[in-house]
């Protein structure tokens, strides 16, 4: 016995020197990747689509900074913009500034070349003594050019947009370039400013993903100690279900980094679930170490008052392993069988999570069962002598509240389930970036500003190649035709607008063909269009109304539509890309996934489910509660609008592997007692203890900055929810019921038919 002390305690050693290693390594290398790119292959068409676009013209996203503008006062609001595109025109990161001190109006031809006069609207006039003095000149019939009224300046003139491109050459992660584009700002001028787009929400994204792994997950634990608290009165043994966990996450970290896989907005949830799940496994162990050692307590003696035991400690620690460790990895497992149905889904950010959560999950309950028995040698404090208070053992009979909840109960889980088919179809699909965040971020409030002055929120690139990789050259009959599908494409309900060489031809009055050999003849017509044109090449900028993915698929739609209507698919090729259709294209797979992983979870669980009972009929009915907590998850989620998106994805499958372990655990006592109510009684406390702390755990989540992790957290405390109900309330009442599944294994079978035998031979 002392040897396997021993040895336990070595091996604890062995796994606290490894974890400092690990802790050290993950110390230094952590990063976290918020962007789309975490989710999608380099297979994917649109992200092929846009990294080639990229080396055409050199930029990827853009990134809006949105300005107030005073027609009455222009001078003034000029001369801030003005500041505010010097400014950013100093970051080596952006590869192109647009604004309205770039929008250009016919001025009248020219004898030579480039042939075309081109004026600005806005005039800078500069003291030739004084540099710094510019006086500053606004035409106003911009307001009425549909080439940058709308895009450039609102339509009012309250607004406008300085448009950054981001160079496609420099790699700069997205939270280090808004930190630099605000610093520019603010460092020349103290107008307010807002920005918008993908890039900003990859850094806001990030930030967020940094406040949930270094302040929520550390503040669950301190909510995790807290309910321990509660139960054990000792701060040493409620610190204790935390060690494996967090062992578990650092280790969980250390493989994610050396296999350099991306610590994204989902899988930065492992160690918060690991924390919340794991720490039960603690708690169990501790709950059966103290009972076991209570029950092997003398009274204490009269004459000195002290307590005396029949086990040593070390007897009461390998009792308690003995009879523990096959509960708590049989628990283990079933929850791993939630997490581990992401591994066989076709999206890598899904398989990581499926992976390292299995692994931190199993690692937690080896971890408890090594780690933990050798920490309780330290905890030398005798059992109270006063008799401990218990719940109070419910009557036979149900009051009558509880008879009226039962049945209210029962009358809403199948109400709900009638209802399912018709409201389950109705959960939004809709992936859309901006929704990751409340409404009162600065995100959201920039977005739907800039969809309340110009009509719009996102924008796409539709670009137009040469066939044969000739140079671009429009004759008259072709320019048409692109008219055409242009004007096609702007009557599609969910583009606002756009910005192209073939609308500056309109705005100025000059047919295409002509505009692009005028601006390849000076140097002011190739900066003017250098954003839209290129040798075999020129692109449509598309504003959307929407950045949902639904919009986008919806345009894509339109836009193929028209495309093969347009009479130049001979001569042409197009490329569509841009972040909505990154969305549109991860909602397809998200629902995909979501059904799959659905699916794999429930034949897992059915698996261990059988293995359990070794009754088909049983993991059937056992199953039940499991059911019930999925059919509601996707029930409040159209009840309540939350979107089928990335992290709410995942919620089904966890579901399944934390009810399963309320209805084994119900089940077994019913197997063992052969009685409802006594089953009840003895499965009713922890059931609701483990609930009720798995709940108060996920509800600090509601408190977080990003919306989608809110929406997470309010599942996952409906779902527990209706998952402790349905085996307390549901799953009983249908026993009581005597519906013709029998609950009895297959072995219990084969035992009673020998006791039976043995009864027989021994009446005769």
């Amino acid at each position: 016995m002392k040897k396997n002390r021993n040895l336990n305690v070595v091996w604890t050693v062995i796994i606290l020197v490894i974890t400092t290693i690990f802790g050290i390594y993950v110390g230094k290398n952590m990063y976290f990747d918020s962007t789309f790119y975490a989710f999608l292959d380099r297979t994917s068409p649109t992200l092929i689509a846009g990294e080639t676009i990229a080396q055409k013209y050199g930029d990827t996203t853009s990134i809006m900074v949105l300005l107030p503008f005073d027609p009455d006062n222009a001078e003034e609001s000029l001369r801030e913009v003005d500041k505010v595109v010097s400014a950013l025109q100093k970051i080596p990161f952006i590869q192109s500034v647009e604004s309205i001190l770039n929008a250009q109006k016919n001025g009248g031809l020219l004898f030579g070349a480039p042939f075309i006069r081109f004026l600005p609207y806005v005039t800078v006039t500069e003291d030739p003594e004084n540099p710094d003095n510019r006086e500053y000149s606004f035409d106003a019939s911009i307001l009425r050019d549909p080439a940058y009224a709308g895009v450039l300046i609102s339509e009012d003139g309250r607004s406008v947009t300085v448009m950054l491109r981001k160079n496609a050459e420099m790699k700069v992660q997205a939270i280090e370039l808004r930190d630099r584009i605000q610093s520019e700002i603010r460092s020349a001028t103290s107008v307010p400013f807002k920005l918008i787009g993908e890039e900003i929400v990859d850094a806001e994204l990030f930030d967020s993903v940094r406040v949930l792994a270094l302040v929520y997950t550390p503040l669950i634990g301190i909510v995790v100690l807290g309910i321990f608290l509660l139960k054990f009165r000792s701060l040493f043994l409620s610190f204790l279900t935390l060690v494996p966990p967090l062992l578990s996450s650092i280790w969980v970290y250390f493989f994610m980094l050396v296999f350099h896989r991306n610590i994204n907005s989902l899988t930065v949830l492992i160690p918060t679930f690991i924390i919340i799940i794991g720490s039960a496994y603690g708690m169990h162990y501790l709950s059966r170490f103290l009972e076991i050692r209570k029950e092997s307590y003398y009274a204490p003696d009269r004459e000195t008052g002290n307590l005396s035991s029949s086990l040593g400690l070390s007897t009461i620690i390998q009792r308690a392993t003995k009879e523990e460790w096959m509960p708590i990895l049989f628990s283990s497992l079933t929850t791993m069988a939630g997490f581990a149905s992401n591994i066989f889904l076709k999206m890598e950010a899904f398989r990581d999570m499926g992976i390292f959560a299995s692994l931190g999950i199993l690692l937690c309950g080896v971890f408890t069962m090594v780690v933990t028995p050798s920490f309780i040698l330290f905890y030398k404090k005798e059992p109270a002598q006063k008799k401990e208070r218990s719940f109070p053992v419910a009557p036979a009979r149900m009051p009558r509240i509880g008879r009226y909840f039962k049945w209210a109960f029962i009358g809403f889980t199948l109400a709900g389930i009638g209802l399912s088919p018709f409201l389950i179809p109705k959960v939004s699909l809709e992936l859309d970036s901006y929704r990751y965040f409340k409404e009162d971020s600065t995100v959201r409030q920039s977005a739907e500003q800039l969809k309340s002055d110009f009509g719009w929120s996102s924008n796409l690139y539709l670009v137009f190649e040469t066939i044969d990789g000739r140079q671009l050259s429009i004759i008259s009959e072709e320019e048409q035709k692109i008219k055409t599908l242009l004007d096609k494409i702007q009557g599609i309900p969910q583009i606002a607008n756009q910005m192209s060489i073939v609308k500056m031809s309109e705005s100025l009055k000059i047919p295409t063909p002509l505009l692009i050999t005028a601006t390849r003849m000076s140097a002011q017509g190739k900066e003017m269009v250098r954003s839209f044109l290129n040798e075999d090449s020129f692109r449509v900028m598309l504003f959307l109304t929407s950045n949902d993915s639904t919009a986008a698929k919806e345009a894509k739609t339109g836009i193929e539509s028209a495309w093969r209507d347009s009479g130049l698919t001979e001569d042409y090729k197009i490329q569509l890309t841009g972040a909505p259709l990154i969305w549109a294209e991860l909602s397809a797979l998200v629902v995909n996934n979501q059904v799959e992983s659905t699916l794999i979870a429930f034949g897992l669980i059915l698996l261990l489910l059988f293995l359990s009972f070794r009754s088909v009929k049983t993991a059937l009915f056992s199953s039940i509660p499991i059911v019930i907590t999925v059919v509601f998850n996707f029930l409040f989620m159209s009840a309540l609008r939350i979107s089928l998106d990335i992290p709410t994805a995942i919620v089904a499958g966890m579901l399944q592997g934390l009810v399963i372990d309320y209805a084994i655990h119900f089940m077994f006592w019913y197997k063992k007692t052969q009685n409802v109510e006594d089953a009840f009684r003895k499965t009713a406390s922890p059931i609701l203890f483990n609930g009720v702390s798995l709940i108060g755990c996920f509800a600090v989540l509601l408190t977080s900055p990003m919306m989608v992790y809110v929406k997470i957290a309010l599942l996952m405390v409906l779902g527990i929810a209706v998952g402790v109900l349905s085996t307390l309330v549901f799953l009983p009442a249908l026993l009581q019921w005597h519906l013709p599944f029998p609950v009895k294994t297959a072995w219990s079978r084969r035992k009673d038919e020998r006791d039976q035998k043995v009864h027989q031979h021994s009446s005769d």
